[in-house]
């Protein structure tokens, strides 16, 4: 399928800076308040960020007309909005978030129990972040599998290419030398997340997802099926201005089964993580922040698949 276009660069260094202003002197929702005006511009002006934003919204919410779907829009923009203020308010220590851990107890023994390491599987919902700040406590390294921003304002106010504590960012690299990476690491005994909702350029299968054909990775199970290791599945949800929601409780243990292709075992796999994330958008719809038309993707692969006549 090709390398995936690089995002466009959305905020800037002053734009960020003014958030966390509003913040430091109103507070988290002080700061929110700011969103309600600057998302009406990306509603209006920012056609690319609507358009990728509608392939979602049309699936979630099939019944919605035009304007009731511009609205929801809106609403999820001021959504992902209010979850940057909250990652840059969590990083710089400022703001101390009320982290509900569903499961926390079970995967904190299930690494304590484990021989090797463990793929953390997360995805572009909630604030996954926040969530794993109790994760500076665990006695293992956690790699987090990121695509560098190279946006100078997004780095400069998020860190978002830095790592802290025992949490550390590894690069995407074009070239395999990423894999082989987190198979060395796993080995060790370290912990790698890794997203789960989009590919960066690395193939991916189709599976039903909102009604529809959907594209995702699938090289996090590929992984663990290889290493023979565990892959958690971590969810996370803004409940409420300062709380949060964590689930740790969808555990996989990928293992090929002889005489079965492995393309199959894959896709059941890649399709498990797709319903527990289409179940928590039924209680979240606001939280998926999944800028990319996957549906999209699965049409042109099966056209690619399809033999010439």
């Amino acid at each position: 399928m090709g390398e995936e276009p690089k995002p466009s660069r959305r905020g800037g260094s002053l734009g960020y800076a003014i958030f966390r202003v509003a913040a430091r002197l109103t507070g988290l929702r002080g700061a929110y308040g700011l969103l309600y005006f600057v998302c009406i511009h990306y509603l209006l002006f920012d056609r690319e960020a609507v358009g990728l934003a509608s392939a979602y919204v049309k699936r979630r919410f099939p019944k919605a007309g035009r304007i009731k779907r511009a609205l929801i829009m809106y609403r999820l923009f001021i959504s992902l909005g209010k979850q940057l203020i909250d990652r840059t308010a969590c990083m710089s220590g400022s703001v101390e978030f009320d982290v509900n851990h569903v499961g926390l107890d079970e995967f904190l023994s299930l690494i304590d129990g484990a021989d090797g390491g463990l793929i953390l599987l997360v995805s572009h919902v909630g604030n996954w972040q926040v969530a794993m700040t109790r994760l500076v406590d665990v006695k293992r390294d956690v790699y987090v599998l990121m695509r560098p921003e190279e946006n100078p304002g997004v780095i400069e106010s998020l860190h978002i290419n830095e790592g802290y504590g025992n949490v550390k960012i590894l690069a995407v690299t074009p070239d395999h030398s990423t894999v082989i990476q987190i198979m060395d690491l796993l080995s060790k005994g370290n912990i790698v997340a890794i997203m789960g909702d989009r590919r960066y350029g690395a193939d991916g299968c189709n599976v039903k997802f909102l009604g529809d054909e959907a594209r995702f990775p699938y090289g996090a199970f590929s992984i663990a099926a290889g290493v023979r290791c565990p892959l958690v599945l971590l969810l996370s949800f803004k409940e409420g201005a300062y709380s949060y929601a964590a689930d740790f409780t969808h555990v996989f243990h990928p293992r090929y089964e002889k005489g079965r292709e492995k393309k199959e075992q894959i896709r059941e796999w890649v399709q498990a993580y797709a319903r527990a994330l289409e179940e928590k958008l039924e209680k979240y719809p606001l939280q998926w922040f999944m800028f990319r038309d996957l549906w999209k993707d699965a049409a042109i692969s099966r056209d690619a698949e399809r033999p010439s006549t």
